[in-house]
């Protein structure tokens, strides 16, 4: 079985991998191009006094031992722009209490401006490792790799000098691997492929303000034969843009709708973002509800969509805000930063989801701080330290998270630096009636990094 699934791992990583590769070897291909190199050595090692995150009278400290790579490459030109950052670790785990484990993370994006400011083509590839099950405990044999690549076209007509019609074309692209723990009946097969067009009409009311008008369409395909997604969406926007910051909203309605089955949501969207400067320090809020499809995750408007993994098909209206203040003048060579994050995932009424309708909802609330501190110019300092609480409604369970993570960067020459990572982790997971859940973990890395310019 061992066996088995690392062939199947070396198979999608060599998929995988071949999209960056052809991306850079486009790069390279004529000598008008030039990309930047950075790559990082990792070594490093964790102990804990629960490995396998089992219930509390069943806890098994271990130690695990961890050495990878981290590839960075860099291009930016009037024509494109081009980045790929990605990070390979092979784990290994001792007296073999978990299996060795191979990783994959990372992302590219290129971007190419066919004609200035009027027609451009984008490339993103995304590769993670995502929890197969969210209500299992949070281990390697509990992770699936998970790959996005999206690409498609956005051309601007200029239809007066206030009016401006975008059209927008997306093609996305979702496979997803197995989880060790996973029997073939676990597995949901949400391999899928969406396609998507969006049309927004824009008036300028003043060289700093604009109204919009837009409407997007997109369609799901599965590979297990599921009802496809069908998603629609409506709204009405305005945006300024001034010295000081920039504020906008959109509002509108969303409908989500799915073949076969005689029954569909509709939804309010909202998407609201302000920033402000005040005397250096910067004030931000972004907030987005809206309908999604559960399988491939959130477009755009919402970042981070691997935060919260979904075992089940199924239509859910997320809504996510965000909030935060960065200090700038704090102190000399000082950079903080306080930031609130509530994110609220609900799973609406549909008869494919095999269990009952609340088991997959949660909400998670954060808070983080963290500070920065230049001490001179070869030697700089970050500290941060965050707390996650996240309520399941299945089994009446909690997570609590606690993290205090340090790293100190030092600049050997221009090219050469070491960095030196401290952290340590609190978990405490209340999963009646299952049992309880607690765990502490300390981490400690050591990374090289070199840059080829």
């Amino acid at each position: 079985m061992i066996i088995v699934q690392r062939k199947v791992w070396t198979a999608s990583y060599l998929r995988l991998s071949a999209i960056p590769l052809a991306l850079s070897a486009l790069l390279l291909a004529s000598p008008s191009f030039a990309l930047d190199y950075s790559i990082d050595l990792l070594l490093g090692g964790e102990a804990t006094d629960n490995i396998n995150r089992l219930p509390d009278n069943q806890k098994r400290d271990g130690i695990e031992s961890y050495i990878g790579a981290r590839i960075g490459l860099t291009h930016e030109s009037e024509a494109i722009n081009f980045d790929a950052d990605y990070r390979l670790t092979y784990r290994d785990f001792k007296n073999d209490r978990l299996k060795t484990n191979d990783e994959i993370n990372g992302s590219s994006e290129l971007l190419w401006e066919i004609i200035d400011n009027r027609l451009n083509w984008h490339v993103d590839h995304d590769i993670s490792e995502v929890l197969s099950n969210d209500l299992v405990p949070d281990t390697v044999d509990n992770k699936e790799t998970r790959q996005i690549v999206s690409t498609g076209p956005t051309y601007i007509a200029r239809l007066s000098s206030v009016d401006d019609i975008t059209v927008a074309l997306d093609y996305t692209q979702l496979t997803q691997g197995n989880a060790s723990n996973e029997s073939p009946a676990d597995r949901s097969n949400i391999d899928s492929e969406r396609a998507e067009a969006e049309l927004i009409w824009s008036h300028s009311l003043s060289n700093t303000s604009k109204f919009e008008v837009g409407y997007a369409n997109a369609e799901t395909e599965f590979d297990n034969n599921s009802p496809d997604f069908k998603y629609q969406q409506l709204f009405v926007g305005y945006n300024t843009e001034l010295a000081s910051g920039n504020y906008g909203f959109r509002l509108g309605s969303n409908r989500a709708e799915r073949s076969l089955i005689n029954e569909e949501q509709t939804g309010v969207f909202t998407a609201i973002n302000y920033n402000r400067n005040y005397s250096g320090n910067i004030f931000s809020i972004d907030i987005v509800r809206q309908l999604a499809d559960s399988s491939i995750g959130l477009d755009s408007d919402i970042d981070g969509f691997n935060t919260n993994n979904f075992d089940e098909i199924a239509v859910v209206e997320r809504t996510r805000v965000d909030i935060s203040y960065q200090f700038q003048n704090l102190c000399r060579g000082c950079i903080a930063q306080l930031t609130y994050t509530f994110d609220n995932s609900d799973f609406e009424n549909d008869e494919l989801v095999l269990s009952t309708d609340t088991t997959q909802d949660n909400k998670d609330n954060r808070i983080s701080a963290n500070l920065t501190y230049n001490i001179n110019s070869k030697l700089s300092t970050r500290l941060l330290t965050s707390y996650l609480q996240t309520d399941f409604s299945a089994f009446d369970r909690q997570d609590k998270i606690t993290e205090i993570e340090s790293q100190t960067d030092w600049q050997l020459t221009a090219k050469l630096s070491l960095n030196f990572y401290l952290s340590y982790i609190h978990r405490d997971t209340k999963n009646t009636p299952l049992g309880d859940i607690d765990y502490n973990a300390s981490t400690v890395g050591l990374s090289a990094s070199y840059t080829l310019k």
